[in-house]
C-alpha cells in the first residue's frame, strides 16, 4: 500500500512537470478542469501500471500517456504531439538513469543506510529535480509565445537562479554523502531538505505562472480599453454623421435651387462642380458600415476618419463572416497594428492610399487578408529588418511582433514585400480553414 502511494506521488510530480511544459509551448483547446482531470486520470493509470512491475513497458506507457494528453488537450498536430511526447519521455528516462547510475556507484554507504522506500524517495526527488530543470529550460528555449505574452528573458533568467542554486545544493549533498559515513538521522535530514528543494522549485514555477497570468490580464485589460475606445469613437462618428446628414437634408432644397439656377443660366460647368462638391462632402462620402462585425467595423471607421484627417484615401472590403474566427483580442491586435503601420507609411505620400481586403478564396479552404498602402521608401533597404519612420524608435517593432503573434496563433502565413515601381507596401496573410474552425 505504501509503495503504491509512493508510485502515485512520483507520477503526479511527473504529471506536474509535463503540465508546465505543455502550457508553456501550446495553446489549450479545452477548459482547465477537463485538462486537469485528463492529466490526473492518465498519470494515475501510469502509477497503477508501474505497480504491476511491467518494467519493459513502463516507458512505452509513459510515451503513450504524454501523447494522448498533448493531442487531446492542446492545439497541436499529431506529428508534433508525438515528437514532444518522445522528447519528454527521453528526458525523464535520462534524468532517472543519470541519478540511479551515479548515486549507488559513488555513495558506498547509500544502500546500507536506507531502506527501499527511503532510497526510492531520495532518488526520485533528485531525478525529478533534474527532469524539472531540463524541461523548464527546454520549454522556454523553444517557446516564443510566452515571452511575447509578458515575461522578458531577463525575468526568466532571474527565475532560473532558483533551480541553478538547487543544482549546487544537490551537488553539495551528494559530496557529503560520498565522503562521509552519516547516521540514518542525518540522511533523513538530507532527504527532508531535498524535499524542501523540490517544493521551492515548484513554488518558483507557480510564481512564474502567476506573474505571467498577471501580465496577460494587464494586456487583456489594455486591449479591452482599446476596444471600448474604438466603439465609443465609432458611435461618435455615427452621431456626427447623422447630424451632418440632417443638416444636408435640411439645406438640400437650397442646394437644388442653386443647381437649377445655374442650369437655367447654362452654367453647366459651375453646376457640375457644385454637384461634385456635394458628393465629396463628408456626410455623403463617409461610410460608417464596412462589415457586420461590430468591433472590426468600429476599428475600420476609426482609421477611416484618421485617414481622412491625414489626407489618405482609405478603402476596405470585408466579406460576410470572414473575420468571425478571430477572437476580439487577436482581431484588435491584428487590424490596429496593420492599419497603424499603413497610416504611418501613407500619410507622407502625395496621393497616399490604403486598400484592405479580407475574404474567403473561392473553392479553397483559405481566408486571405491583404493590405496595400503607399510608402515613399523601401522599408527593407539594406536587406535588413523593417526600418521605422516613427519618431519613437525605442518602441519600434512591437506592432509587427504583435501581428506575427496573431498569425502564429492561428498557424497562418504572412508575406511582406515592397513594390518599387509604384511605391507600395504589400502585406498578405493567409489563414487555413482547419485553424479557424
Amino acid at each position: 500500500m505504501e509503495n503504491s502511494l509512493l508510485y502515485l506521488f512520483i507520477y503526479l510530480v511527473e504529471g506536474g512537470i509535463l503540465w508546465q511544459y505543455c502550457h508553456t509551448l501550446f495553446p489549450p483547446k479545452h477548459r482547465l478542469s477537463l485538462r486537469t482531470a485528463t492529466l490526473l486520470l492518465l498519470y494515475t493509470a501510469l502509477a497503477f501500471l508501474f505497480s504491476l512491475h511491467l518494467m519493459q513497458l513502463n516507458i512505452l506507457f509513459f510515451l503513450i500517456a504524454n501523447f494522448l494528453f498533448l493531442i487531446s488537450m492542446f492545439r497541436i498536430s499529431c506529428l508534433s504531439a508525438l515528437f514532444h511526447a518522445s522528447l519528454t519521455t527521453a528526458i525523464m528516462a535520462l534524468s532517472e538513469l543519470a541519478v540511479l547510475t551515479v548515486v549507488p556507484n559513488i555513495a558506498y554507504n547509500f544502500n546500507q543506510s536506507f531502506d527501499y522506500q527511503k532510497r526510492l524517495l531520495f532518488l526520485t526527488i533528485f531525478s525529478k529535480l533534474l527532469y524539472f530543470m531540463i524541461v523548464f529550460v527546454l520549454s522556454h528555449a523553444l517557446s516564443k509565445q510566452k515571452e511575447s505574452a509578458g515575461m522578458k528573458r531577463r525575468e526568466i533568467c532571474l527565475l532560473l537562479i532558483v533551480p541553478l542554486l538547487t543544482v549546487w545544493i544537490v551537488i553539495t549533498f551528494f559530496y557529503i554523502c560520498y565522503q562521509y559515513m552519516l547516521s540514518e538521522k542525518t540522511y533523513t535530514m538530507v532527504l527532508i531538505s531535498s524535499l524542501f528543494l523540490l517544493i521551492i522549485n515548484v513554488v518558483t514555477w507557480m510564481i512564474y505562472g502567476f506573474l505571467l497570468h498577471q501580465n496577460q490580464q494587464f494586456t487583456v485589460g489594455l486591449l479591452q480599453h482599446q476596444k471600448e475606445s474604438f466603439l465609443a469613437e465609432h458611435y461618435q462618428i455615427l452621431l456626427r454623421q447623422n447630424e451632418e446628414q440632417r443638416l444636408l437634408i435640411h439645406d438640400m432644397k437650397s442646394h437644388l435651387q442653386s443647381i437649377s439656377l445655374l442650369n437655367e443660366q447654362r452654367e453647366t460647368d459651375k453646376a457640375g462642380e457644385y454637384i461634385r462638391q456635394l458628393l465629396s462632402s463628408a456626410p455623403l462620402k463617409s461610410s460608417t458600415h464596412y462589415c457586420d462585425h461590430q468591433l472590426l467595423n468600429a476599428i475600420l471607421c476609426f482609421y477611416d476618419k484618421k485617414c481622412f484627417d491625414q489626407g489618405v484615401s482609405f478603402h476596405a472590403d470585408i466579406r460576410h463572416h470572414a473575420a468571425d474566427f478571430l477572437s476580439e483580442k487577436n482581431l484588435t491586435s491584428l487590424f490596429c497594428n496593420l492599419l497603424e503601420n499603413a497610416v504611418e507609411a501613407a500619410k507622407d505620400c502625395e496621393k497616399g492610399f490604403i486598400d484592405l481586403s479580407l475574404s474567403d478564396q473561392d473553392k479553397t479552404d483559405f481566408i486571405v487578408l491583404k493590405v496595400t498602402n503607399s510608402c515613399l521608401s523601401d522599408p527593407f533597404r539594406n536587406n535588413a529588418e523593417l526600418h521605422t519612420t516613427k519618431r519613437d524608435t525605442v518602441k519600434h517593432g512591437y506592432g509587427l511582433k504583435s501581428i506575427q503573434k496573431v498569425v502564429d496563433t492561428y498557424h497562418g502565413d504572412m508575406q511582406m514585400y515592397y513594390e518599387s515601381t509604384d511605391c507600395t507596401m504589400h502585406t498578405n496573410i493567409i489563414f487555413r480553414a482547419q485553424e479557424r474552425k
